[in-house]
């Protein structure tokens, strides 16, 4: 879990969504704390999909996920500090408009020593291809419009765009139908 955490806080840092919504001191250190914390959630209700070097990590979970223990949301809370308000009100706004799905792709990320390198691409892949077996369609959330390219090469199509004051990133919500494309090579 340690070395996950670890690729998904390096790989979200300086991400506009992450530093909307875990700004101030000690970032980095919260940031790893949370990535494990909903690493943990993922193990415990979905499926998370890594290299085995441990470079790449991806997490589909329920659409319809329970919530963390109430211990949780607080230490999350906490985590988030001045973010909260915000991460709380983009929940909420994006709840009301997603289309019906059976799984989320909660995370993914690879190393920055790595990215490009294919390894993002075959995690992902592989949680898809279980997806489709399942007969199962998969919605995600990106506040980097240079991740939409990437999402579509995989069968996902933009279903929303959420926009925010000037400070906040925009965020896409995209939705793979069971049986998607799938990606080449």
């Amino acid at each position: 879990m340690p070395a996950l955490a670890e690729v998904l806080a390096s790989a979200f840092t300086g991400y506009a969504w992450t530093d909307w919504t875990v700004p101030g001191r000690h970032r980095e250190e919260r940031l790893r704390e949370l990535q494990a914390l909903y690493l943990t959630e993922a193990l415990t209700h979905g499926e998370v999909w890594t290299t085995s070097d441990r470079d790449a990590v991806a997490a589909l979970v329920p659409g319809e996920m329970p919530p963390p223990a109430p211990s949780v949301v607080d230490r999350i809370r906490r985590l988030h500090g001045a973010g909260t308000p915000l991460a709380l009100r983009h929940e909420a706004r994006a709840r009301s408009l997603r289309p019906a799905h059976d799984r989320v792709l909660a995370t993914i990320a690879v190393h920055p020593r790595v990215q490009r390198s294919g390894k993002g691409s075959a995690v992902l892949q592989a949680g898809l291809d279980e997806l489709d077996k399942a007969r199962q369609s998969c919605l995600l959330e990106t506040s980097a419009e240079s991740n939409l390219e990437f999402y579509r090469a995989f069968g996902f199509r933009t279903v929303a765009e959420l926009e925010y004051e000037s400070s906040a990133p925009r965020v896409w919500i995209m939705l793979r139908r069971s049986g998607g494309a799938t990606r080449a090579g």
